[in-house]
């Protein structure tokens, strides 16, 4: 009689801590994800065939191929489940060892990683960051980028001396999940400022210039470099080797030095100065590129750097043709995606929404600008305008001839 009235005893127990565990702890199963390098506390208890009570008690290490070793089960994967799960599963293995099993699961030390977040960030700081978190989401978990951040070429510096960039714009707008680097311990996040100066100190001015190269380029008179110096001009060397300058227009630097191209642009801006003076950097040494076909004076292949937009990139490197249609400009992508850009309606309706990102690769195609049946008549006869009113004026004499 006294042996079962403990053994009901212990199952009143039994009853009462799985009750409270279900009140108190459910925030907790619900809210907690498992991580590689989790440290969890796993209880387990019930009564066996003899009406004793069982409890047994573990910690675990959340191993790096996602799987815990539980000396009776085994083998367990419980990466990226939530506790609550994973309390399901252990229960439903452990049925076939005990009658009706409780398990309760509990995060000892939670695994984190230190990343360093720096640069054109809303938010500049050292986090905690779980296991298993990627750089975009971080990036806009922690207050995103400011205006000027360059988000084409985020540098991620790893601990063992390497490093990784990564393409925002890619990830956004080309839908490239594959880009988006998972984060590792002590993880250096560097966003660039747009028209922060890539200068390295192998750009002497014995480097050779070539194609991809973009080129900040500043004349100045002499006499006047120090009181009031002329702005830098950003210039892009084209599939040609060629450069374009506001002041002196088309000049070809493909191939040569950097100071072969001063002493060059120093005797063409001669014709505007008395005595220029010219210095130039690499801001660039290579960067995506895009193709121009149609009405475009300088059609061909350019290259882009930033998060540039197609209304700034016409304005700034195209030459529109007066005969270019400004309703219809054709964007098309690498992955076959086919974009529309109505320009009248960026410029006149001030449409600033629909000014769209360019990517690596993209064509742009500006097409002649559609006319009317009476204008493409016109065309058609203009070569012989002066034969027909050679005929009307001799048809003219005529009827006036034989009138009289």
């Amino acid at each position: 009689m006294e042996i079962k009235l403990i053994t009901h005893l212990k199952i009143v127990t039994l009853i009462l801590s799985l009750m409270f565990i279900s009140l108190y702890g459910q925030d907790t199963k619900d809210n907690s994800v498992l991580s590689i390098g989790d440290k969890i506390q796993i209880t387990y208890s019930d009564i066996n065939f003899r009406d004793t009570q069982k409890v047994e008690t573990n910690i675990y290490e959340i191993m790096e191929d996602g799987q815990i070793y539980h000396p009776l089960l085994g083998e367990i994967n419980l990466e990226n489940r939530t506790i609550h799960d994973s309390e399901k599963i252990l229960q439903i293995k452990l049925k076939k060892y005990f009658t009706n099993p409780f398990i309760s699961i509990k995060i000892v030390d939670k695994m984190s990683n230190t990343i360093i977040l720096y640069g054109e960030v809303s938010s500049v700081g050292v986090y905690q960051v779980e296991h298993g978190k990627k750089v975009a989401e971080f990036i806009i978990e922690k207050g995103g980028t400011l205006p000027n951040a360059d988000l084409s070429e985020i540098t991620i510096l790893h601990l063992n001396g390497q490093s990784s960039l990564f393409n925002m714009i890619d990830y956004l707008y080309a839908n490239k999940i594959e880009e988006n680097i998972e984060l590792q311990n002590g993880d250096k996040v560097i966003v660039h400022k747009l028209a922060d100066k890539r200068i390295y100190s192998r750009y002497s001015d014995n480097y050779i210039l070539q194609y991809g190269n973009v080129l900040e380029i500043a004349i100045n008179e002499t006499s006047a470099r120090q009181i009031n110096p002329d702005e830098t001009e950003t210039c892009p060397i084209d599939n040609n080797g060629d450069i374009y300058h506001k002041l002196l227009g088309n000049v070809h630097v493909g191939g040569m030095s950097i100071l072969k191209t001063k002493m060059l642009l120093e005797e063409k801006a001669s014709q505007y100065m008395l005595t220029p003076i010219v210095d130039i950097s690499v801001v660039t040494v290579s960067h995506k590129s895009v193709y121009v076909f149609g009405e475009i004076e300088n059609s061909g292949i350019h290259p882009i750097r930033g998060n540039l937009r197609l209304a700034d990139f016409l304005a700034n490197t195209c030459k529109i043709t007066k005969n270019a249609d400004y309703d219809e400009i054709i964007i098309t992508r690498k992955n076959g995606d086919k974009l529309k850009f109505n320009l009248e309606d960026f410029l006149f309706k001030r449409k600033d929404k629909n000014n769209i990102y360019l990517a690596d690769g993209d064509r742009i195609i500006v097409l002649p600008r559609k006319r009317g049946f009476v204008w493409e008549l016109s065309e058609y006869i203009r070569p012989y305008y002066y034969i027909i009113q050679l005929v009307a004026s001799a048809l003219s004499v005529y009827y006036i001839s034989t009138t009289r």
